[in-house]
């Protein structure tokens, strides 16, 4: 009986344990944070901007790889690196400029982030509920180069039948990566269809 105790009591403490370790922005605010995908496109971004950084080094090269000419010719490339590596399983592009259309069923949840840090400091996120009965938590946050979340919007829509439009525009963006994770809410296995759309300014 003693041992049994024991055995609980330590089984108690190991997921404690655990769950205090991962508890972040994420875990409320944020949504998931994929922080192995945000890494990756981290290290592209330096790696590729190293190249052109003309021997700048950290902020100062990110800096310098934030101006029009340089992004434009940095973008198509960390676009590539992106979709043949972290989303080729897990989170999707954010293509900013587009319109993306997708169908969540709760509990299930869908993850965008853009592919390089964002050039320009403000984005408006736009969600247009195209059918369905369920409904969906936008959560709206960017991730500086040390990988920290702060959140910045959040978009609720109820479930229920019907269509609806909802937008959001954050600021402060411009170096960032930026992350929409879209939660499905209401009854299992209730749908929402959505298309989504930003624009950066």
């Amino acid at each position: 009986m003693q041992k049994l105790i024991l055995i609980l009591l330590f089984s108690i403490c190991l997921i404690t344990g655990l769950n205090f370790q991962t508890k972040t922005c994420a875990d409320g605010a944020c949504g998931r944070e994929v922080l192995n995908v945000v890494e990756s496109l981290l290290k592209n971004w330096a790696t590729e901007c190293g190249k052109v950084a003309d021997g700048k080094t950290g902020g100062e090269a990110s800096k310098a790889c934030l101006a029009a000419q340089t992004y434009q010719q940095l973008a198509p490339k960390l676009k590539q690196l992106a979709n043949n590596g972290p989303f080729t399983l897990g989170p999707r592009d954010l293509d900013v400029g587009k319109s993306q259309n997708g169908t969540i069923v709760n509990p299930a949840f869908r993850t965008f982030l853009t592919s390089a840090l964002m050039d320009k400091d403000s984005l408006t996120v736009k969600i247009e509920k195209k059918g369905g009965k369920g409904g969906a938590s936008i959560r709206i946050c960017k991730i500086d180069e040390n990988k920290k979340y702060t959140h910045l919007k959040t978009i609720t829509f109820e479930e229920g039948e019907g269509t609806s439009n909802q937008s959001a525009t954050v600021t402060g963006v411009k170096g960032h990566l930026v992350q929409v994770f879209i939660d499905g809410t209401g009854g299992v296995s209730k749908a929402f269809d959505y298309t989504l759309t930003t624009s950066a300014n």
